[in-house]
């Protein structure tokens, strides 16, 4: 889903802002189950959204 400004209210850009970040989240949960499933020193869902969050804001020195 893409962004279309020219023709959008800013209440709908921010709708489809978060649609789009939720199908990304929905997506890294769920491989997340995956990798769990598979490795015991999967971390915590808690520490792979603090990690999401570190990386999506350019805090991640690792990054």
């Amino acid at each position: 889903m893409t962004i279309d400004s020219e023709n959008m209210r800013g209440d709908e850009m921010l709708m489809t802002i978060e649609i789009n970040g939720a199908v990304a989240l929905r997506k890294a949960l769920k491989q997340h189950k995956t990798h769990a499933a598979m490795f015991a020193d999967s971390p915590t869902q808690e520490q792979l959204l603090k990690a999401i969050c570190k990386r999506a804001t350019n805090q991640d020195d690792a990054a």
